[in-house]
């Protein structure tokens, strides 16, 4: 009848994110996962709370990671991340982060900005990614930047470990604080 899950951590694109299920009154069942194993499927609950948390120093390191990687492709040493999150409205978050980056002996900074958002069904996506800086520097590095956000927004990231196919989510929040 009462059902509780909590994963501290589930890694979602290497970052660690705290998860946590509760609910009354549940209905489950086996369904397949998407690698051929078996996943615990959800089908209905009478009331219920999901929570998932990570912390901002950990999303910096995964942006940082990232940007490191695709930075160094090209040349290009990247300095420093900073990220500054601010709650847009109950599923949307929105984004602001500086790269302070080092190619030969040139500096820029670089300004990535956009929303991110979460769906019923527990789906992480990112939308309205722009990138801009000042200088020639920054100019380039922005129009190579710019496809790669681009082809993020076209992903999407599941926070769920359970099929949560027959659950009806009416609430969800998601707080930068």
């Amino acid at each position: 009848d009462h059902f509780k899950v909590s994963r501290q951590p589930v890694y979602v694109e290497k970052a660690p994110v705290h998860l946590e299920v509760k609910a009354e009154q549940v209905r489950a069942g086996i369904a397949p996962a998407s690698d051929g194993l078996s996943m615990l499927a959800i089908r209905g609950l009478h009331s219920g709370h999901f929570a998932a948390s990570i912390v901002k120093a950990d999303l910096e390191r995964l942006i940082e990671t990232v940007t490191r990687e695709a930075a160094s492709e090209r040349g290009v040493e990247v300095k420093s991340v900073l990220l500054k999150v601010e709650t847009r409205n109950p599923r949307t978050l929105s984004q602001h982060v500086e790269i302070a980056a080092k190619a030969f002996i040139m500096s820029t900074t670089l300004i990535v900005t956009g929303e991110i958002a979460v769906d019923d069904e527990l789906h992480v996506r990112f939308s309205h990614l722009h990138c801009r800086g000042d200088g020639v520097m920054a100019g380039m590095a922005a129009s190579m930047i710019e496809p790669k956000l681009k082809s993020l927004e076209s992903r999407v990231f599941s926070l769920s470990a359970l099929d949560l196919s027959g659950v009806r989510i009416p609430h969800i929040a998601v707080n930068a604080g």
